[in-house]
C-alpha cells in the first residue's frame, strides 16, 4: 500500500499562512486600543495634574482662571476624539477576533479531516498486512499438508 498523502495539504497550509496574517492583525490590534488607550490615560492624568495645581495655587487671576477654562475645553475635546479612537480601537479588535475565529475553524476543520484520513488510511494498510498475513499463513499450512 501507498504511503499516506493528504490531498488537501496545500489547502491547509494556505488556511495556515492565512490564520498567521490574521493573528498578526490582532496583535496590531490589541497595540492600537493598547496606545489609544495609553493616550487617553495621560491626557486625563495632564488635565487632573494641571487643574490640581491651578486650583492649589494662593493666589488665582482672572487670566489664569481663562486660561484654565480654554484649556479644560481643548482638553476635554481632544479626551473626546481619544475616547472614539479607543471605541473605534476595540470596535476592529472585536472584528479581528471573529475573523481570527472563523480562519481557526477553518484549519481545525481540515486537520480534523486530515486526521479522519490518516486513521482511514491506517486502518486499510493494517487490514491489507492481515489480509496478506492470513494468505501467507493459509499457504504455508497448505505446503505442510
Amino acid at each position: 500500500m501507498n504511503g499516506f498523502r493528504f490531498s488537501l495539504v496545500h489547502v491547509l497550509e494556505w488556511y495556515e499562512k492565512q490564520l498567521q496574517l490574521e493573528e498578526n492583525r490582532l496583535a496590531e490590534c490589541h497595540t492600537a486600543l493598547e496606545n489609544a488607550q495609553r493616550a487617553l490615560s495621560e491626557a486625563r492624568a495632564t488635565r487632573c495634574g494641571i487643574e490640581h495645581a491651578l486650583i492649589h495655587c494662593s493666589c488665582i487671576t482672572a487670566g489664569e482662571l481663562t486660561a484654565l477654562e480654554s484649556f479644560r475645553r481643548k482638553s476635554r475635546n481632544h479626551e473626546k476624539r481619544l475616547v472614539s479612537d479607543c471605541d473605534a480601537s476595540q470596535s476592529k479588535l472585536q472584528a479581528q477576533l471573529v475573523a481570527v475565529k472563523l480562519v481557526q475553524r477553518k484549519v481545525r476543520l481540515l486537520e480534523k479531516l486530515r486526521e479522519r484520513r490518516l486513521a482511514e488510511h491506517s486502518y486499510a494498510a493494517n487490514r491489507e498486512l492481515e489480509e496478506l498475513a492470513a494468505d501467507t499463513f493459509l499457504a504455508k499450512f497448505a505446503r505442510q499438508r
